[in-house]
């Protein structure tokens, strides 16, 4: 997952039907007129960014993931959601555990709890995961950016 090909995401999931971790990747012209079994998290004022759309988001029923594209700065973004595997309740180290798999050697903090942010310095690209309304937020970015900026998106998603 070293940075977004064009026209393809991929981003870590946490596959809890059989208790791993997975890579996923999705065309962005891959639709799936089914909605999520969940309401996504989006950013304030961004509401259409929650419905499945064709290029812009998509639907993963099997691995219940939700993505989509957003900008940050003027820079492509993609976000992609899944509920909380139950495992997670038992485990408090379960979040931080992810966040080793993707290669997370940062933490800052949000009004939501602690985010792990995974920067790639040879390909300018940042990972981060984190947990908001019992969804697995999953950030995948095109360029670095610093812990402020990152918080006020995270702080925006609703």
């Amino acid at each position: 997952m070293g940075g977004l090909a064009a026209g393809t995401a991929s981003w870590l999931a946490y596959d809890h039907i059989h208790n791993k971790k997975t890579v996923v990747a999705v065309k962005a012209a891959e639709t799936v007129s089914e909605k999520p079994s969940f309401k996504p998290v989006v950013p304030d004022g961004k509401q259409n960014l929650a419905t499945p759309t064709a290029g812009k988001s998509t639907y993963v029923p099997d691995k219940q993931v939700f993505t989509f594209y957003d900008s940050l700065q003027g820079d492509v973004l993609v976000v992609s959601e899944q509920p909380v595997p139950a495992q997670f309740q038992s485990d408090p180290n379960s979040l931080k555990s992810v966040a080793q798999t993707i290669g997370a050697t940062e933490t800052f903090e949000t009004k939501f709890g602690t985010a792990y942010v995974a920067t790639s310095q040879n390909h300018s690209s940042q990972r981060v995961v984190l947990i908001r309304q019992s969804l697995l937020v999953f950030l995948e970015s095109v360029k670095v950016y610093d812990n402020t900026t990152w918080k006020n998106y995270i702080e925006s998603l609703q």
